[in-house]
């Protein structure tokens, strides 16, 4: 994906999101080497959305991933998912605003990164 480079370390995966550095094993957002602190659920979106760059993920797809010990069939986690999507999304356009989170309605939700034409 523009704008995303993936770095192996021994600790695990670090993510270059547009001015963002993501440290998947310490649930961390860094721009300019201030953390921002992500919560679990948060961290594990945009490990979701790193993971299918491109592509839209659906609702049942992100709730199942987020919540696999609980039976989303009986128990109703939109709100949740909602809530945590806000979240991410304050969190990234905190530290970059060329990072958004789209959303296609009745498809689902994707990561994009604009990247400037001129980095100048």
């Amino acid at each position: 994906m523009p704008g995303v480079y993936e770095v192996e370390t021994e600790k695990g995966s670090v993510y270059k999101i547009g001015a963002l550095v993501f440290c998947a094993h310490a649930l961390t957002l860094i721009r300019n080497q201030q953390p921002i602190k992500l919560r679990k659920q948060e961290a594990l979106l945009l490990r979701l959305f790193l993971a299918w760059p491109y592509l839209y993920v659906s609702r049942q797809v992100l709730m199942d991933a987020l919540w696999e010990d609980i039976d989303t069939g009986k128990v109703d986690c939109n709100g949740r998912l909602n809530v945590t999507i806000d979240r991410l999304k304050r969190s990234l356009k905190a530290g970059d605003p060329n990072i958004r989170i789209l959303c296609e309605r009745g498809v689902g939700y994707k990561l994009f990164v604009r990247v400037p034409e001129n980095p100048e």
